[in-house]
């Protein structure tokens, strides 16, 4: 789902006062209209239009207008109704639906318990009016609601169980497969889709990663992500605790990974980047000094497929740490870890 962040000087300050547990009830409700006024401003910046022909007292010319069906502004109840003036204000000439939904408290689904919308939503452009956004999941039900009464959306492209989607509006987002399940063909059958094939999981972009392993001695607990350059290409970066018998401390890397074989269910790798090391001894009979050491390494590793959604992935580094001393040190890392791609 596109997440449009408005930079603006003007909402923030009014959004500290509608925060502000000082604000009395009136100045809320009037804060939560404008506001929604401002946010509207974004929201419709691709609401269609058609040419509209007028005669201005100096010559005719072609403006525009607003096209038919008009748009249609549904605000969840309750929470949503707060919304609804703001939206209104600036447009006027649009329908209003409403849409009550709570969640079923022991299937944790929602249901909808009331609605006044149109029977067809066909070629509609929808507001859907929520400010109470946890995780998202009656806002998503709320659309797959609509979408089941007419509102279309086109396929545009996929990434393992996530599909790239287009409603009539032009609005662009991300459903799960399991989801688009749920609506129906242009011709009423059920929409069915096959599940990811190995070629498929070629296709992400973005892997987040939990690793354990051993750093010299010590043991290493790290956190990784990964974006992929290309298929076979990775920009790495990996965040590590290291907790040994007289030291603790922490490693910081990034790095290049190429994958041989990514369509393959267990592919070998290799990468080659570099860091920071900081190192803390415990309290000995001398003094300590923390040391903070740059580091470059090469590895070598394996990674196989687990199912659509996750990896296992296996990884040899040695490294070489840049110390202030004359002689450079050497040292070996072995991990393993489960990764997360989508």
């Amino acid at each position: 789902m596109r997440v449009i962040n408005p930079d603006h000087r003007l909402i923030a300050h009014k959004l500290t006062y509608l925060r502000d547990e000082r604000t009395d009830s009136p100045t809320f409700r009037r804060l939560a209209e404008e506001l929604m006024t401002l946010l509207a401003y974004e929201a419709t910046r691709d609401v269609r239009v058609e040419p509209f022909e007028i005669r201005t007292p100096v010559a005719p010319t072609t403006g525009i207008k607003l096209s038919n069906p008009k748009p249609l502004i549904v605000p969840i109840l309750r929470a949503g109704l707060g919304m609804l003036e703001g939206m209104v204000r600036l447009l006027p000439s649009a329908e209003v639906g409403f849409l009550g939904m709570q969640r079923n408290e022991e299937t944790l689904e929602a249901v909808t318990y009331a609605n006044r919308l149109p029977d067809d939503l066909s070629g509609r452009q929808v507001y859907v009016l929520d400010p109470m956004l946890a995780t998202g999941g009656s806002m998503a039900d709320a659309i797959h609601y609509l979408v089941d009464r007419g509102a279309d959306v086109a396929l545009l492209r996929r990434r393992t169980d996530w599909i790239k989607v287009r409603d009539a509006g032009g609005q662009e987002g991300w459903v799960n497969r399991s989801q688009l399940e749920q609506t129906l063909a242009p011709d009423g059958s059920a929409v069915t889709l096959p599940a990811p094939t190995p070629e498929d999981r070629t296709g992400h972009r973005w892997e987040i990663g939990l690793v354990t392993g051993d750093l010299d001695g010590a043991s290493v607990v790290s956190v990784s992500g990964a974006y992929a350059l290309t298929r076979t290409l990775q920009l790495r970066g990996d965040v590590s605790h290291l907790l040994g018998n007289f030291s603790t401390g922490w490693l910081g890397t990034v790095g290049i990974a190429h994958v041989f074989m990514p369509q393959w269910r267990v592919s070998p790798f290799v990468g080659i980047g570099g860091g920071v090391l900081h190192v803390e001894p415990k309290t000995t009979l001398v003094e300590p000094e923390d040391r903070t050491d740059t580091a470059a390494y090469a590895g070598v590793g394996l990674r196989g497929y687990l199912t659509n959604r996750f990896l296992l992935q296996a990884e040899y580094r040695q490294f070489v740490v840049f110390t202030s001393r004359d002689d450079n040190e050497e040292i070996d890392e072995w991990t393993v870890g489960f990764t997360y791609f989508f």
